[in-house]
């Protein structure tokens, strides 16, 4: 069946709409930083290329573990899924039901579970030039001869970024299946398994169908977390001594990182942050919570602390 015309250029429209959006939304973003325009740019073009990275690796994960999901329909589980659902019958205690819920949803996510083996090194070639490039244009900024061993420490850099990041975003996914899993299972229990399955199913379609907005997150995320490092350790080989935390100043400031803001320390020192200790924005010592989309921003200063 064909599709009407008018219908078509609608379509059509509609999605350059949505595009144009997220396009925006993207430049606001990196707009709130506290970079200079020619580094906004960088930043801005590292999130659209790790945003199309990202988005199909995602996709492919998350697909693949639709696939074993589906073989487990066949897997020995349905009899134990069935002993939880004794809880209606009262024969179970809420610790065991409790503890029944846990293994089993340990039991799911196991078996379905497809580690993500392409995303550190897609998201590594594109961060470890954005990071080059910062480093060097904060060398500038700091001092113009203390350029010599920026792309050695880019290698470097890009070395353990890979690894890490690859880590993280598997272990934040793996969390989210496994949270999932649980509340399915959880609310659930007096339907047979096939159906919990389904259920299960379903729940990772919609994670398919919202992959761009998490390859988005994940982008802003890991541009400013590789720019705001690289301009770390750029001021701590030029000399510079302390470090002030600023943030955009909007109304979209986490209320933690708000109270943070002028915050004074010396340069090898840490920002006290919702309790946590954060050398810069977006540190990757720092919990979820506390970096992800971060567009706070550091003044890094030589001399006296401020204040």
């Amino acid at each position: 069946m064909k599709m009407d015309k008018e219908v078509f250029k609608k379509v059509l429209k509609a999605c350059e709409a949505a595009i144009k959006k997220l396009d925006k939304e993207n430049k606001t973003f990196i707009d709130g930083t506290g970079y200079a325009a020619a580094d906004k740019k960088r930043l801005l073009s590292a999130v659209e290329a790790m945003e199309q990275a990202a988005a199909p690796s995602l996709e492919a994960q998350y697909k693949a573990m639709l696939k074993k999901l589906e073989t487990l329909k066949k897997h020995p589980i349905k009899k134990y899924a069935v002993s939880i659902a004794k809880v209606e019958n009262e024969e179970l205690t809420d610790e065991e039901k409790q503890k029944k819920i846990e293994e089993l949803t340990e039991t799911i996510v196991a078996f379905i579970w497809v580690s993500n083996q392409n995303i550190g090194k897609a998201l590594s070639d594109i961060a470890q030039p954005l990071y080059l490039a910062i480093l060097e244009s904060a060398y500038q900024e700091f001092d113009g001869q203390k350029k010599l061993e920026a792309k050695k420490r880019a290698e470097e850099w890009a070395k353990e970024y890979r690894e890490a990041i690859a880590g993280i975003l598997n272990t934040s996914t793996k969390e989210m299946i496994r949270d999932l899993v649980y509340r399915i299972l959880r609310n659930n229990l007096s339907l047979e398994i096939g159906k919990v399955l389904d259920l299960i199913k379903e729940q990772i379609i919609k994670l398919i169908q919202g992959v761009k907005r998490r390859a988005r997150t994940i982008a802003q995320t890991e541009a400013i977390k590789a720019a705001n490092t690289a301009r770390y350790y750029a001021a701590i080989i030029a000399g510079m001594t302390h470090k002030t935390w600023h943030t955009v100043g909007d109304n979209k400031v986490r209320d933690w990182h708000r109270a943070a803001n002028g915050q004074t320390v010396p340069i090898l020192g840490s920002f006290t942050v919702h309790d946590e200790s954060l050398r810069y924005p977006g540190d990757p010592k720092g919990a979820v919570g506390n970096i992800i989309r971060c567009r706070c921003w550091i003044d890094y200063t030589r001399g006296k602390e401020k204040g």
